[in-house]
């Protein structure tokens, strides 16, 4: 099989889940760097953060889902927590839509606690879906 770059990992997941995400998120899947900065869907952004190129590579990887932040009815824009942990609950079927897709190359995990964070300058917070992922090279 051989070492996979951490851009050719992306375009694995990516391939993956722009099948899955539309049933899930109400916006657009990216990859790291391509999302529109003044973007104000509610979109999925997925990026390696790292990884080796061991003959059993080991992965990370995360999913960033957006969400506008609200008016929580006094004109203040606040974290739509309802939609976050909406997403946050998804984090599952995200990680079996992979494995169920990749079995033969990749093995994925939840690697930490799926969590949000807020965007004050885009007036969004974020669904952090972070993977470990296993691929034999051999």
């Amino acid at each position: 099989m051989g070492k996979k770059s951490a851009l050719s990992i992306e375009d694995d997941i990516y391939n993956t889940l722009v099948d899955v995400l539309p049933g899930i998120i109400k916006g657009t899947l990216y990859k790291k760097g391509t999302r529109p900065l003044d973007s104000s869907s509610e979109d999925a952004v997925i990026a390696i953060s790292g990884g080796d190129s061991e003959q059993i590579q080991t992965i990370r990887a995360h999913i960033n889902i957006y969400v506008p932040d609200i008016n929580n009815g006094t004109g203040n824009l606040v974290e739509d927590k309802t939609r976050l942990k909406e997403l946050a609950d998804h984090d599952e079927t995200i990680v079996e839509a992979l494995n169920d897709a990749l079995f033969e190359e990749y093995s994925f995990r939840l690697y930490k606690l799926t969590d949000s964070f807020a965007e004050p300058d885009m007036k969004q917070h974020f669904v952090n879906v972070n993977l470990e992922i296993e691929r034999i090279t051999f």
